[in-house]
């Protein structure tokens, strides 16, 4: 029995300590944007950052957090944003209390405080997400892919060469066999070859053909004047 009532006894003085911190935070923020609706709607979203942001990235730390890099940036933003509230409200106590003089300092203060818990949370999201175990996960991936592109490419780089040499070699001759052919293709139709030496004396023309012999010179005209007469 004793037991529980410690703990509700730990547990009022929570709530109260909470309620507490979030109205002088609540009241800091109005005092900074106004007590219009806009003014209202900003500060209970400034309360996000300051009180109910210590109770969230504690409540994560506890139970959401999974693996060692996202339960210290929890832990880390926890109790940063624990401080901020303290101050936030210890702040606006000094800012609007009565009994000594309020420091220069104060009011610069409390804009910081502000500044640093915006900063803390939305860095600590940041954190959170990289350190989450899936998106680690996801990154080794890509580095370990990375590292194989890279050394593909460098492979590559350094096959090129003997490649290079092989193809070229190729196409440089088939490249001397295309000007051959166009050389040969303005000439003659490429027949260049030389004409082959005919025997000396009238050569035989073949049985059943009609006409004169023909002579190496490759005419008729001797063929008759040479002719025997009678």
């Amino acid at each position: 029995m004793t037991r529980h009532i410690g703990r509700w006894a730990v547990l009022a003085i929570v709530l109260a300590g909470i309620a507490f911190s979030a109205y002088n935070n609540a009241a800091l923020f109005l005092s900074i944007l106004g007590t219009d609706l806009t003014g209202w709607l900003f500060s209970i979203v400034g309360l996000v950052l300051f009180d109910l942001g210590a109770v969230g990235w504690a409540l994560f730390f506890t139970h959401g957090a999974t693996g060692s890099a996202q339960r210290a940036t929890a832990l880390i933003a926890a109790l940063a944003c624990l401080v901020l509230t303290l101050s936030g409200a210890a702040l606006h106590l000094l800012l609007t209390q009565s009994l000594m003089a309020v420091p220069t300092w104060a009011g610069m203060a409390a804009m910081g405080a502000i500044i640093a818990a915006l900063v803390v949370n939305g860095v600590g999201a940041f954190a959170v997400h990289l350190s989450d175990p899936g998106t680690l996960r996801e990154i080794k991936l890509r580095e370990v892919e990375d590292e194989i592109l890279s050394e593909a490419y460098r492979q590559l780089a350094a096959k090129g060469k003997t490649i290079a040499g092989q193809v070229a070699d190729r196409v440089s001759t088939e490249m001397r066999d295309d000007a051959v052919r166009l050389v040969l293709g303005m000439s003659a139709g490429g027949d260049n070859a030389p004409l082959p030496v005919l025997p000396a004396g009238p050569v035989t023309v073949p049985a059943g053909e009609v006409g004169a012999p023909v002579y190496a010179n490759g005419t008729t005209k001797r063929a008759r004047a040479e002719a025997p007469k009678g």
